[in-house]
C-alpha cells in the first residue's frame, strides 16, 4: 500500500505510525542532494533532521514494538581527508549543510536510544545506516553524477564535471540495500545490536576517483564527450568507508565489484534511453540476477 505523507509534518505523520504499526522501519527519507543544501539549507535540515526526529518520536509513543534502520550518509563524519576509511567511532561532523544535517539525524537517533530505547521494556531497537555513493539504474536526482551523465549523453550532449580527482567509495544500489535487510532481519533476534551504527559500502580501502568513474561508464557509450568545469562549492576530495564493522558483527560485504557496478549500472540507463525495456522491466532483472547470486552459497566478494 503506497501511501505519501510529508515526514515535515509531525502530526499526520505519527498518525499515520500509529494506525500501521510497523514491526520494521527502513527511514530513508531525505533531502540528499548537496548542492541543493547550499540553496535550500532551511528545508534541508527541517527534512532530514526534524523529519527523523519526527520519526523517532512517532515509534517512541506508538507503544509497539518496532526495529527500525535510519539510513544516514557516508558523508555524517567531520572530514579529515582520511585516507583509510572512516569508522563508525570516528568523529561526526559536516562542512555543508546536507552533511551537518546526517551527522545531526545520528546524534539525534543516539539521544533516543540513550533516552528511550536502550530500556529493557522499550520494545524498539534501533541501528543507524551510513551509506556510500551508491550508484545504479533507477535514480534520477539533479545534481548527481550518474544521472546527470546519462541524461546528457542520451541527448546527444558533453557532460560537465566539477570534480575528477575526487575520491568516493562508490557502491551498487543492490549491494548496499541487501546490508539494509540483512541489519534488520538481523536486529530481530540479536538485541545487542540495538544503538549500533553500521558503515555500508564497496570492500574496505576500495575507492575510485569521479575521473575512473566517468572513464569506464564512457567506455560503453563511445564517443561521448566529458568536460571538466570549476569546483562550485566545497566538496570532500577523499571520502572512503570502513566497513569491516558491518563484515564482522554481521556477516555482510558487499558483492560487487567495481567492473561489475559499472556494468550493470550501464546496463540499465544504456537500456532504458534507448528504449528497449521499461523500468520496472530492468530493475527486475536485475534484482533475479543479484537474488541468483546471493543463493549460491559458493558465491564470493569480487575482487
Amino acid at each position: 500500500t503506497h501511501i505519501e505523507i510529508d515526514i515535515r509534518d509531525r502530526v499526520a505523520f505519527s498518525k499515520f505510525i500509529k494506525t500501521v504499526k510497523p514491526d520494521i522501519v527502513f527511514h530513508l527519507a531525505a533531502q540528499a542532494i548537496l548542492l541543493q543544501s547550499y540553496n535550500q539549507p532551511v528545508d534541508t535540515y527541517e527534512t532530514n533532521v526534524n523529519g527523523s526526529i519526527n520519526l523517532l518520536e512517532a515509534i517512541r509513543t506508538m507503544d509497539y514494538p518496532c526495529d527500525i534502520v535510519v539510513v544516514t550518509s557516508d558523508k555524517c563524519y567531520e572530514n579529515t581527508e582520511n585516507p583509510n576509511g572512516y569508522q563508525e567511532g570516528d568523529r561526526l561532523g559536516g562542512f555543508d549543510p546536507y552533511s551537518s544535517s546526517k551527522a545531526m539525524a545520528e546524534l539525534a537517533c543516539t539521544s533516543y536510544y540513550c533516552s528511550y530505547f536502550s530500556k529493557t521494556d522499550s520494545g524498539v531497537s534501533l541501528c543507524t545506516a551510513r551509506a556510500g555513493n551508491i550508484i545504479g539504474g533507477g535514480d534520477w536526482g539533479q545534481n548527481r553524477l550518474v544521472p546527470d551523465v546519462y541524461r546528457a549523453w542520451s541527448e546527444g550532449l558533453p557532460v560537465e564535471i566539477r570534480n575528477p580527482s575526487a575520491i568516493r567509495p562508490w557502491n551498487f544500489v543492490l549491494d548496499t540495500l541487501q546490508g539494509y535487510l540483512h541489519l534488520a532481519w538481523q536486529m530481530n533476534s540479536r538485541k545487542e545490536l540495538n544503538g549500533e551504527a553500521f558503515n555500508f559500502g564497496p570492500q574496505t580501502g576500495f575507492g575510485k576517483t569521479v575521473a575512473e568513474l566517468i572513464g569506464s561508464l564512457s567506455d560503453k557509450w563511445p564517443g561521448k564527450e566529458v568536460k571538466y568545469g570549476d569546483i562550485i562549492a566545497h566538496e570532500t576530495n577523499i571520502l572512503k568507508l570502513d566497513t569491516t564493522k558491518a563484515n564482522k558483527v554481521l556477516g555482510w560485504q558487499s558483492l560487487s565489484s567495481f567492473n561489475r557496478t559499472i556494468e550493470l549500472t550501464h546496463e540499465w540507463y544504456y537500456n532504458y534511453y534507448r528504449g528497449k525495456y521499461a523500468a520496472r522491466e530492468l530493475t527486475r532483472h536485475q534484482i533475479g540476477q543479484y537474488q541468483k547470486l546471493m543463493a549460491d552459497s559458493s558465491a564470493k566478494p569480487e575482487i
